[in-house]
């Protein structure tokens, strides 16, 4: 299973092993508020979690497909796993399974 590499894309060339279905984004439902990801990315996405309101951080809505799109999985799995500014690592902490779940719950918050 590909995992996470420092390189200068940010993991862009990291194909997503997972498949896209309603199993997975549940999965990645449970390991995102599990990891507290809401509380700056917030409930549904977003980006208007309790902390990112009160700590001024400038957080994605993850709702937005435009934007969106602009992220290769592997680079949403990179962010997650090493980490991104004042966003901790999960790579330690999650599988690199668990991390490709949570990229797939990220993509459910586009898809209408």
């Amino acid at each position: 299973m590909p995992v996470a590499v420092s390189s200068p894309q940010g993991g862009a060339d990291l194909k997503n092993p997972t498949e896209l279905r309603s199993s997975s984004f549940q999965q990645g439902e449970v390991l995102y508020h599990a990891a507290d990801c809401a509380l700056c990315h917030g409930k549904n996405g977003d980006g208007k979690g309790f902390d990112a309101k009160n700590g001024h951080m400038n957080v994605h809505d993850w709702r937005n497909a435009e934007y969106t799109k602009s992220f290769t999985d592997g680079q949403l799995y990179d962010v997650i796993a090493r980490g991104k500014n004042t966003m901790p690592a999960y790579g330690t902490l999650n599988t690199p399974n668990q991390i490709w779940l949570m990229v797939d719950y990220i993509r459910s918050f586009s898809v209408n």
